[in-house]
């Protein structure tokens, strides 16, 4: 059976002895993991460590970490999705996929046709929520390096942040295929892309028109309309494929 995972937000280091975050100690009890017992620990920083776990005379769970080991589960170049504000469970779930799928960052954007608005203080609880999901998504998957989340306050402010990344705004009918020759090159060659996806009902054409402005191209996911929670992972899976990253 697969060695238990789970993500530390403390820094780990070879021979320390640490108490348990409080969440990770609950996972263990339901887990009803014993005195002894191997799992792994990650703290985000690219390494992971086996560590043995005890629990002392008040139930307080410890763990005696072990050597750091590298294990690289990262993609070979860096993928941004840029998705749309959408619902909370359509947001959750691409969050969760993209980290399964290798994503490196993931920026909510608003848009003008998002049903979804944040205020400043729901933006601040939103990124809490969808750090817990990075955090969680890892544990299963085994990355070792943690998805970058965000909120952008514009898609401007977005694209001034990807000035150097090739960019792929995808349209319903674009003619662009993610299999051209040529396309690939120029995302292999910059390692890296950035891929605008829009919100329910589409990016509007003066968003499309401003991403193109500033060197994106519209490009499409074949002959049926995806939903927005599907199309931003099929386009990954796509070029991580057609890539070899």
């Amino acid at each position: 059976m697969k060695t238990p995972r789970f993500f530390c937000e403390t820094a780990l280091t070879a021979g320390a002895i640490l108490e348990l975050p409080k969440a990770v100690a609950h996972h263990i009890r339901v887990r009803r993991l014993k005195d002894g017992e191997t799992v792994v620990l990650f703290d985000g920083s690219g390494h992971e460590f086996e560590a043995c776990i005890a629990f002392d005379s008040q139930g307080h769970c410890t763990a005696k970490v072990g050597k750091a080991q590298d294990f690289e589960r990262e993609c070979l170049g860096r993928i941004t999705l840029v998705q749309a504000l959408v619902g909370q469970e359509k947001m959750d779930w691409v969050i969760e996929k993209a980290v399964e799928l290798g994503a490196a960052s993931v920026i909510a954007v608003p848009s003008t046709r998002s049903l979804v608005k944040l205020s400043e203080e729901r933006t601040k609880r939103k990124i809490t929520h969808w750090a817990g999901i990075v955090h969680a998504a890892s544990e299963q998957c085994g990355r070792n390096h943690l998805m970058n989340v965000s909120a952008s306050p514009s898609l401007k402010t977005t694209l001034s942040l990807l000035i150097d990344s090739p960019k792929l705004v995808f349209v319903p009918g674009a003619t662009q295929r993610l299999d051209d020759p040529a396309l690939l090159a120029k995302i292999h060659s910059a390692k890296q892309v950035a891929l605008f996806i829009g919100p329910e009902g589409g990016w509007d054409s003066r968003e499309v028109e401003n991403i193109v402005d500033q060197g994106g191209i519209s490009a499409g996911l074949g002959p049926r309309v995806l939903r927005t929670e599907t199309a931003g992972l099929c386009a990954i899976a796509t070029l991580t494929t057609q890539l070899r990253w």
